[in-house]
């Protein structure tokens, strides 16, 4: 099989320090590709930097909700310098997250679309995290004008409801090591019922151990393996099938070559 983990953190301290090993487990279990996901500034160009270490991993740049409010200037100047780098195939990850509050929703939703705006100026598809915000992040999409363009909604736990006004706004969802989880019914059915072509699968490592290994810690690329067999399942098709699919898929929104 070969699969596509569309979203890791190969820059978190409990990836980092044994980056070659990560990598080389992933790469045995049939992880062709990496998408190590950014949360700052700062992480943006480390993100890069572990890209250009690896052929067959990629970057994306971005600030995620929970840095919204430590943002300066030369942040600003920072992404705009870096988002054009051959190994950046995203923006992300940026959103709203109302659960935690590192940062008020005003902050944050001015954080977003900055940078939804840069993003489309350059041309990138965005990769997005939302929590207990799915009414604003709809209405700043939605004034944006954001319907139809290469949005996906990372580590889905929304509702039935959410993701049926994802996917008919023209937007993907990404599934975690969640789906696996026994109280995930909702997610499960979800997964079920979503479109083959509109869909990837992702770790979130070094977060979202999937089942049969959630107490591992820290979670890793290779893991997803343990995910795309358990989608095979809920789908009635072969893991080798959604590897092909989702990889297809991958490769299309990021456009990977």
């Amino acid at each position: 099989m070969r699969l596509v983990d569309t979203h890791c953190h190969l820059t978190s301290a409990e990836l980092y320090r044994q980056l070659w090993s990560v990598w080389d487990r992933a790469h045995r279990a049939g992880i062709s590709r990496l998408i190590t996901v950014a949360v700052n500034a700062s992480d943006s160009r480390c993100a890069i930097d572990v890209a250009d270490q690896f052929e067959g991993v990629s970057a994306t740049v971005g600030i995620h909700p929970h840095e919204a409010a430590k943002v300066r200037p030369e942040d600003w100047v920072e992404l705009r310098e870096i988002r054009h780098h051959p190994r950046v195939v995203a923006w992300g990850e940026i959103g709203l997250d109302y659960h935690y509050h590192f940062a008020e929703p005003a902050v944050q939703q001015a954080v977003l679309r900055r940078q939804l705006l840069m993003a489309k100026t350059a041309d990138l598809p965005v990769i997005l995290h939302c929590r207990e915000a799915m009414p604003d992040m709809l209405s700043i999409l939605d004034d944006m004008d954001y319907r139809n363009r290469r949005v996906v909604f990372h580590c889905f736990g929304g509702t039935s409801d959410d993701a049926k006004i994802i996917l008919d706004r023209g937007w993907w969802l990404s599934f975690t090591g969640v789906v696996t989880f026994k109280n995930a019914a909702e997610l499960q059915q979800i997964v079920r019922d979503c479109p083959m072509d509109r869909f990837m699968l992702e770790t979130d490592a070094p977060y979202m151990t999937p089942e049969p290994h959630r107490k591992v810690k820290p979670n890793e690329p290779h893991m997803l393996i343990h995910l795309a067999h358990f989608v095979a399942k809920l789908k009635n098709t072969t893991a080798q099938e959604i590897a092909e699919i989702t990889t297809s898929n991958a490769e299309q929104f990021f456009g990977l070559v």
